[in-house]
């Protein structure tokens, strides 16, 4: 009887932190072109930077999809891919990454979005059997 109740207890807020931070984003992509894009986490900096460049069509949903995907872009190819800070920049990187490498950075961030929810799916799961 005892196990059942370990079984449901509830996660301590140290063990979800430490759930969550085991998923991680890969550490690079290789798309159907055959590029190695080696992936990073972009900051709050990276953000608030991307959405400056973005001016008014940061409010536009598909730019800033499209835009944000290059916030995770290191490198192509071990050649080092420079964060744009302004539209131009954008559309140069978007350009320079191609829908090939857009596709396999959705799929990794997809990937590592899943990581991310499981915990709170299990949450979920536990809840509704109470």
């Amino acid at each position: 009887m005892s196990a059942k109740l370990i079984l449901d207890a509830p996660q301590l807020p140290s063990e979800k932190i430490i759930a969550k931070q085991k998923a991680q984003l890969k550490d690079h992509v290789i798309d159907s072109d055959g590029r190695v894009i080696k992936l990073r986490m972009p900051d709050a900096l990276d953000e608030f930077d991307l959405s400056s460049a973005l001016g008014h069509d940061s409010s536009n949903m598909g730019c800033a999809a499209m835009a944000n995907s290059l916030l995770y872009v290191e490198s192509i190819d071990a050649f080092p891919f420079i964060q744009p800070k302004s539209l131009a920049q954008i559309r140069a990187g978007i350009k320079k990454v191609g829908t090939p490498g857009m596709r396999a950075i959705a799929d990794a961030l997809t990937e590592y979005s899943k990581e991310q929810n499981l915990l709170t799916e299990q949450e979920q799961m536990n809840a509704i059997k109470k």
